[in-house]
């Protein structure tokens, strides 16, 4: 029953953020078109930076949508504000935690979008998963991955 709530809850995520993209909703929407990328990730690591920020310790295992290649960008680290005004996220997700992140990329470097997500199921650019991804699920995402690589 978990791995079928898991699944509907991509779908829902994948087919929400589809609409939101084909609506033109949206900052992100207009933003992914600009580098941006939807994934699913391991929150290796979560570190309050002196500027307020916090700075997440990523290893994306499949993009959802956008440029991002996990096979050439195995780590990312990437700044979000967190519980500040203007930001759509009020808590800082665990480290050694599973979610899938809007990411946008500002030349070589990566934040996660702060501005409100339509088409998360939370509205903001971090969805904590809870557990681990099941055999199932990699090798359903890795399939993904190939046929993105066969469209390139």
């Amino acid at each position: 029953m978990r791995k079928q709530i898991v699944g509907f809850g991509l779908a829902m995520l994948l087919g929400g953020f589809h609409s939101a993209v084909a609506e033109g909703s949206g900052r992100t929407a207009f933003g992914l078109w600009k580098g941006g990328s939807v994934v699913y990730t391991l929150i290796e690591g979560v570190e309050t930076l002196a500027d307020g920020q916090t700075l997440l310790k990523l290893k994306p295992v499949a993009t959802l949508i956008g440029p991002l290649d996990p096979r050439t960008e195995a780590s990312i680290a990437a700044k979000v504000k967190i519980g500040s005004v203007g930001t759509s996220i009020h808590k800082a997700p665990q480290a050694r935690s599973y979610a899938v992140v809007v990411l946008l990329k500002k030349g070589t470097e990566y934040e996660v979008d702060s501005f409100p997500q339509p088409f998360m199921p939370n509205g903001t650019a971090i969805e904590p998963l809870k557990g681990d991804p099941t055999p199932v699920m990699l090798k359903t995402l890795n399939s993904i991955q190939e046929m993105r690589v066969k469209k390139q």
